[in-house]
């Protein structure tokens, strides 16, 4: 259901004047002469036309906290989630190809990047030995180019296009400020203004509220049972990165249901950025999470890819079946 952008600004504007006065749903509906059903259904358009949520009338606020760093944002339909890219230079893993071809193949409504979109290798502890790292200006070129074909699948689908920090990405600003603090202020020194130099429309944030039952954050908690304790302690649906895991745990309880699912990495196991950890297996996972919200609900597709080949949308998907040359 579509609305008028002067509608959706008039019941905006009545919504809030009703909140300020500690009014209720009742005296919206009265003001407008609709009946109560029709003024929730308002309520929902008005929202997804203005991109965040209306706050709770007559006192009532939701069951829930939202961080002040978190944006509320409301989205209907298919959205691809990425995390944990750590872009290095002469290295371009399956799974981004991958994500490239899904965003083609779905035609998701948004698509996120959840965190770690850069290594920063070289602002990172110091080095192991004698290994070789990209500096920082080679980490920023390669993710700069290789993102502009994600932009451009993205564009060609009309996907809006949303990315969230990670603790690699905050490396940029702590190195800066712990040792250029006189510099604050001046254009390129932060992670924000960098990104935007990109000019390819990627809007930045902390963390999301999605539909008021879905967090989308870089990380909270660690270790084997990091998911089961991201969905239990939250209250909400919880989607994370950060862990390199690629699953879905599901929560039920009287409130109903929720997930957590963690969003895997673009990149492979034993991927240069990855030195650290010595050759020794690690339970990770390539790949990444294709959503599906509607109002209340939240469904998932997990994407692997492992090696060279991957599943997605009911086919089997190789490397030899996406080349570079296709970006």
């Amino acid at each position: 259901m579509s609305v008028r952008p002067e509608n959706a600004q008039k019941f905006a504007a009545v919504w809030m004047e009703v909140y300020s006065k500690n009014g209720t749903a009742k005296d919206v509906s009265a003001i407008l002469k609709i009946d109560h059903r029709d003024m929730m259904r308002r309520r929902r358009t008005t929202e997804d036309f203005l991109g965040k949520r209306l706050p709770s009338l007559g006192g009532r606020e939701p069951l829930r906290h939202v961080p002040q760093y978190t944006q509320d944002i409301t989205v209907s339909g298919t959205v691809i989630v990425a995390s944990d890219l750590h872009h290095w230079p002469d290295h371009e893993p399956f799974a981004w190809f991958m994500l490239v071809e899904a965003v083609k193949q779905y035609k998701p409504v948004e698509v996120w990047l959840n965190g770690d979109i850069f290594d920063w290798s070289q602002l990172r502890f110091p080095r192991k030995g004698w290994e070789e790292r990209p500096s920082a200006m080679e980490e920023m070129e390669c993710a700069r180019d290789r993102t502009q074909a994600l932009t451009k699948a993205c564009d060609k689908v009309k996907a809006k296009k949303r990315l969230t920090m990670g603790n690699h990405d905050e490396r940029f600003d702590k190195y800066l400020s712990l040792r250029a603090s006189e510099m604050e202020g001046f254009p390129g020194m932060t992670f924000d203004s960098q990104i935007r130099n990109w000019e390819q429309g990627w809007e930045i944030y902390h963390s999301l509220m999605v539909n008021g039952h879905t967090m989308v954050k870089h990380a909270w908690h660690g270790g084997v049972h990091g998911a089961y304790n991201n969905v239990l302690r939250s209250g909400v649906s919880m989607v994370t990165g950060h862990s390199h895991k690629l699953h879905a745990r599901h929560w039920s309880d009287y409130r109903g249901v929720r997930w957590a699912i963690e969003t895997g990495f673009i990149g492979e196991i034993q991927g240069p950025q990855f030195g650290y950890g010595d050759g020794n297996p690690a339970d990770w996972c390539p790949g990444f999470a294709v959503l599906h919200f509607d109002g209340e609900h939240l469904d998932h597709e997990l994407i692997e890819c492992h090696g060279k080949q991957a599943r997605m949308n009911g086919k089997w998907w190789y490397r030899d079946d996406y080349p570079c040359t296709r970006l």
